[in-house]
C-alpha cells in the first residue's frame, strides 16, 4: 500500500489492498507443519485484541521461483498446537520507507519501516471487506499482528515475496477463533487445517470464512456515511452495566456514544464494536434505556448483570464490559460518601469471568469505589485474572487550554488545582487533574505519605498562613473561563482573599505529600469557579506552569458534554487492544486520596497518614489528552 508519493502510506487505504481469498489458483497444495519448537522472532511491542492466546509458533512456507506462478500452500496444525492468525495486511513495497507513524519498528526486507499494530487492527475492523480481491503484480507478502497470552510478548513479523522464507507469527487458539491464514501474495492462497477439517478464507480480519455481509455475530452491520457497509463478523461485542440511564447521566454520555457514535476529528465516528446488552439497576420516570433499546434492536435489555454478560447462554458471551456506577438513588454513609454499587457490580462481573474461565476488558467510570479496601480488591482482582482494566473520568483526557503537555521527567516541586463541586464527587476530578500531571515528574509516581483536609474557617486560615502557595492559586485562577467577577459590573477584577471569602460559602482543601517530597493541593471553591484549573512549579522556573482541563458542562455552556468523547475513544482502544491506554494505578491512587480526604474531614480535619497509598508506577510516554 502506498501513498501518492510512492511512500508507504497510512492504513486508511487498506480496504483496497487486503486480500480476502484469491480465486483461480492452481490447487497444488504443499503441507507446511507447525511445530512448537519454532518460536516466533519478535520485533517490537504491538498491541492486539483481547483474545490472543497463542504461544508464538511460526509457520514457514517457502516461496520458490516467480510468484506469479500459482501455488497454494496448506498449513497443517501440529498436535496440541494452538494456532490461528489474527490479521494480515498487503502492502505494495515499491518505494516503501514508512508504513505508518509509530514507535514499532518493522523489518521489511532490508528496508526499515514503522508499524502501528493497534491502528491496523482498528482500521481492519472499520474497513472490513467481504469479497475476494486480486492484486495484480503485488509483491508483498504479509503483516501479521499477534499476541502472547500473558501479553508480555507481542509484535509483528513481515516478509516479502521473493525466493525466500515467509514467516507468519500466529497467536490465536483455533478453539476460540475460526481464523484464516491469508498470505497476501498475488494468486497465492493459504488455509488453516486441523484434524476437524479445513477453514477456508472468505473475507478479511479472520472472519472464519464468512463471505457475506449479513450479520453473523454482533448485531446489525453498520453503514458508514459514504455508504460502505462495515462487516460485523469480528466486531467486539460489549455489555453495559449501569446504575441509571437518564439525560445527562454518565451512562447516557458513555453508552449513547457506543450506540449512536460521536463527533471525532471532523467526522461522525461509529465505534467499530457493538453494544449488545444493557443492564440498568434503577429505572426511573425519566429513563432513556427503553427508548434506546427500541431504536437499537441488536441491544438486549437484561434483568441481571449475569444475563448481560452471558446473553442467556450460561457463559461469558461478550468481548468487553462497560461499568457506569454514577448517579441514581443510593444511600450515603456517616462520612457523606454515596455508596454507589461499583464494587458490587464488579463482583457480579468477575463471578461470570470466573465461571466462564475467561475474562475480557472492563471499563469502570470514575473512582473505583467509595471504600478503599474494595477499590484495592478490584485492582488486585484485575491483576490476578489478567484482564485489561481501565477506570477514571474525562479530566485527564479532555482538551487543555492552553494545549500543553507536562514534560516527561520534569522537576515538579509543588502543584495545585482549583475547581468546584462536592466532596466524594468532584474532589476526585480535582485529584485526577493533579495526578495526570505530576505522575510525569522525574522519578515518576512514588505514592503518597499523608493528607490533610481544610474546610470553612480553617480553609481561610490556611490560605492566609500560606499553607499552599498563593502564587499557584492565582496562576490557576487566571486559566479559568468561569471566574466570578469580584465587583458588580466588571469581569476582569481579580479576586482578593476577602472577595473569595465573600463568594465561596463552603471551601474545601486537600493538602498532601508524596513520598518523594512533592506537595499538592486540591481546592474546591464553589461560587468562585466552575471549571478545573492546574498550576505547578516546574523545572525551577519562577513563573508557574498552568493550564485548564476544559470541561464544558451541559446543560449550560454546551449541550453535548464532548469531553466524554476522548474517554469513549480510549475505551475503544481498551476493547480492541485488551490494555488500558493509561495506568490503572493512577485511578487506584486518586481513589485512595479521595477516600483519605473524606476521612480527614470526618476526623475533624486531622492529618491522615496513608501508608496504604505507597503506589508507585510509570506514566505512559505521551499523555492521552484530546488535542484536536
Amino acid at each position: 500500500m502506498r501513498g501518492d508519493d510512492g511512500i508507504g502510506a497510512d492504513i486508511d487505504g487498506l480496504r483496497d489492498c487486503l486480500v480476502g481469498g484469491v480465486r483461480n489458483v492452481d490447487h497444488h497444495a504443499e503441507a507446511i507443519h507447525l511445530a512448537d519448537e519454532s518460536p516466533a522472532t519478535l520485533v517490537e511491542s504491538v498491541p492486539l485484541r483481547l483474545r490472543a492466546a497463542g504461544v508464538g509458533i511460526v509457520a514457514r512456507p517457502v516461496m520458490g521461483g516467480q510468484l506469479d506462478g500459482a501455488k497454494a500452500q496448506t498449513i497443517h496444525v501440529a498436535k496440541h498446537s494452538r494456532v490461528a492468525i489474527q490479521i494480515e495486511a498487503a502492502f505494495d513495497i515499491q518505494d516503501c520507507r514508512d508504513l505508518s507513524a509509530s514507535a514499532d519498528t518493522l523489518d521489511i526486507g532490508s528496508v526499515a519501516g514503522q508499524f502501528d499494530g493497534l491502528r491496523v487492527a482498528r482500521n481492519l475492523i472499520e474497513r472490513a471487506i467481504d469479497h475476494p480481491q486480486r492484486l495484480p503484480g503485488l509483491e508483498a507478502a504479509g503483516v501479521v499482528v499477534f499476541g502472547h497470552e500473558d501479553r508480555k510478548e507481542e509484535g509483528s513479523q513481515a516478509a516479502f515475496a521473493r525466493p525466500r522464507q515467509v514467516e507468519l507469527t500466529v497467536g490465536f487458539a483455533l478453539t476460540d477463533v475460526a481464523a484464516m491464514v491469508e498470505l497476501a501474495i498475488d494468486r497465492v492462497e493459504m488455509t488453516v487445517e486441523n484434524q476437524r477439517g479445513t477453514m477456508q478464507s472468505g473475507g478479511a480480519f479472520g472472519n472464519g470464512g464468512l463471505s457475506t455481509k449479513e450479520d453473523r455475530r454482533c448485531g446489525n452491520p453498520q453503514q458508514e456515511p459514504d455508504g460502505t457497509i462495515i462487516g460485523s463478523a469480528m466486531r467486539p461485542k460489549l455489555a453495559a452495566v449501569v446504575t441509571t440511564y437518564f439525560k445527562y447521566s454518565h451512562a447516557q454520555h458513555i453508552v449513547d456514544r457506543f450506540l449512536d457514535g460521536y463527533g471525532w476529528n471532523g467526522a461522525h465516528h461509529y465505534p467499530p464494536m457493538d453494544l449488545v446488552s444493557l443492564y440498568v439497576d434503577q429505572v426511573g420516570p425519566n429513563d432513556l434505556s427503553r427508548e434506546r433499546a427500541g431504536r437499537h434492536p441488536g441491544m438486549k435489555l437484561c434483568s441481571s448483570i449475569a444475563e448481560a454478560l452471558t446473553l442467556g447462554t450460561g457463559k461469558l458471551a461478550v468481548d468487553g464490559v462497560i461499568l457506569v456506577g454514577e448517579h441514581g438513588n443510593y444511600p450515603r454513609n456517616e462520612k457523606g460518601q454515596t455508596k454507589y454499587p461499583r464494587y458490587e457490580f464488579f463482583q457480579e462481573i468477575v463471578k461470570v469471568f470466573r465461571a466462564s474461565n475467561r475474562s475480557v476488558p472492563l471499563f469502570s467510570d470514575k473512582h473505583l469505589s467509595w471504600n478503599w479496601d474494595w477499590a484495592r480488591e478490584m485492582y488486585d482482582t484485575s491483576r490476578d485474572l489478567r484482564f485489561g482494566f481501565m477506570a477514571g473520568s474525562s479530566l485527564p483526557v479532555t482538551w487543555r487550554t492552553p494545549s500543553v503537555e507536562m514534560p516527561l521527567g520534569a522537576r515538579i516541586t509543588e502543584a495545585l488545582c482549583v475547581c468546584y463541586g462536592g466532596v466524594d464527587s468532584y474532589d476526585f476530578h480535582g485529584l485526577e487533574t493533579i495526578q495526570c500531571m505530576v505522575e510525569r515528574r522525574r522519578g515518576a509516581e512514588t505514592g503518597v505519605e499523608w493528607i490533610q483536609a481544610y474546610r470553612g474557617d480553617r480553609f481561610w486560615d490556611a490560605l492566609r498562613e500560606g499553607v499552599w502557595p498563593r502564587a499557584l492559586l492565582d496562576a490557576a485562577l487566571t486559566r479559568s473561563h468561569t471566574l466570578t467577577p469580584a465587583r458588580a459590573g466588571f469581569n476582569h477584577i481579580f479576586p482578593s482573599a476577602d472577595d473569595m471569602r465573600r463568594l465561596v460559602r463552603d471551601p474545601v482543601a486537600y493538602r498532601y505529600q508524596h513520598r518523594d517530597g512533592l506537595k499538592c493541593t486540591m481546592l474546591l471553591m464553589n461560587g468562585l469557579v466552575r471549571d478545573f484549573n492546574f498550576a505547578a512549579y516546574v523545572d525551577g522556573a519562577r513563573q508557574p506552569w498552568s493550564t485548564q482541563m476544559y470541561l464544558p458542562m451541559p446543560d449550560g455552556r454546551t449541550t453535548l458534554a464532548n469531553f466524554f468523547s476522548p474517554l469513549a475513544n480510549h475505551m475503544e482502544t481498551l476493547f480492541l487492544s485488551g490494555r488500558s491506554p493509561y495506568p490503572l494505578e493512577r485511578t487506584l491512587l486518586t481513589t485512595g486520596l479521595t477516600a483519605a480526604g473524606v476521612e480527614s474531614l470526618y476526623r475533624a480535619q486531622a492529618r491522615v497518614e496513608t501508608p496504604h497509598l505507597g503506589i508507585a508506577y510509570q506514566p505512559v510516554k505521551e499523555s492521552t489528552f484530546w488535542r484536536t
